[in-house]
């Protein structure tokens, strides 16, 4: 675990800078016993999609001139930040190369409806596996008959 959790020295991409930020953040913050299991990652993420479409509702109302409670744009981009946080952190979880998933799928729905725009498809970034740090993301709710600390699936 880095003593300071920030940029790597060397110049990363966003992604794999949030991912191993994201990652010492998860051990600093949870116990080796507490970690998140790929339903509490699918289960925030839900939380926080739910959380950016109550701000369009919002912004929605007030453009119509409707009576509520108002929100921001600037509050839509704090919602739309845990979102992406969350996504890359069930990503994660999961061992999924989000970059590389978005442009396979971008691409893919491109060749269906026949449009020519593409997006690079780069190798997978390093530091993007499922157990980096080591055994951070493997932590799933565990039989208490369990006393090897193996991952009950």
């Amino acid at each position: 675990m880095n003593d300071t959790p920030t940029a790597a020295p060397t110049r990363e991409d966003f992604l794999t800078q949030l991912r191993r930020v994201s990652a010492d953040r998860m051990t600093t913050w949870c116990s080796e016993t507490e970690l998140p299991c790929g339903l509490f990652h699918a289960t925030e993420l839900g939380g926080e999609v739910g959380e950016a479409l109550n701000v369009v509702k919002k912004l929605h109302r007030e453009a119509q001139g409707w009576r509520g409670s108002r929100a921001t744009v600037e509050d839509l981009a704090e919602e739309i930040g845990d979102v992406v946080v969350c996504l890359d952190k069930l990503a994660a979880y999961y061992g999924i190369d989000l970059a590389q998933a978005t442009a396979a799928k971008f691409n893919a729905t491109s060749e269906k409806v026949g449009l020519p725009h593409r997006l690079a498809v780069d190798q997978p970034s390093r530091g993007f596996s499922r157990f980096d740090p080591p055994g951070l993301w493997e932590s799933e709710p565990r039989s208490s008959a369990d006393t090897s600390g193996q991952v009950i699936r």
